[in-house]
């Protein structure tokens, strides 16, 4: 079986105090946590381009200054995570769907209900002592644990 493929973006705002997440109202198991905005890979395309289509699609902004920095591989998926940091003010962010936009201290996130990986993957993108992509294997995680929309 192949590996599911997402692309994943953490927005910063330029002081690197504030990240754009999303707070997810499904599945169950996300209902209501802070994630990343996240979306399948389509076939044929680089997992930077899924990044800033899906960035796009979820808030309205053509964001193109994305690094990438954590790819994330469990037996059945692939997440590549992208991180950028956005010269204008990430307040100006509007949502596109049902999904909230909300900025959240990235210094403080732990204070805050998140998907999991992204109590680790959110400083890890911050810290400038890291040599940028790492990759993580993690034998564990599901699938239906990453993202409830297959098809975004």
């Amino acid at each position: 079986m192949d590996r599911i493929i997402y692309a994943s973006t953490l927005l910063f705002n330029q002081t690197h105090e504030m990240v754009a997440l999303v707070k997810k109202k499904e599945p169950a198991h996300f209902a209501y946590k802070y994630n990343s905005i996240i979306g399948r890979v389509q076939d044929g395309e680089s997992t930077y381009d899924a990044a800033c289509r899906v960035f796009k699609g979820e808030t309205t902004v053509a964001f193109t200054d994305w690094q990438e920095t954590v790819v994330l591989t469990c037996p059945h998926i692939r997440i590549h995570f992208y991180r950028g940091f956005c010269q204008k003010s990430i307040w100006e962010l509007t949502q596109q769907r049902d999904e909230e936009i909300h900025r959240v201290p990235a210094r403080r996130i732990n204070e805050h209900d998140l998907v999991g990986n992204l109590r680790w993957i959110i400083p890890l993108c911050l810290d400038e002592h890291i040599r940028l992509p790492i990759e993580v294997y993690d034998p564990v995680m599901e699938e239906s644990k990453v993202h409830p929309n297959q098809g975004s």
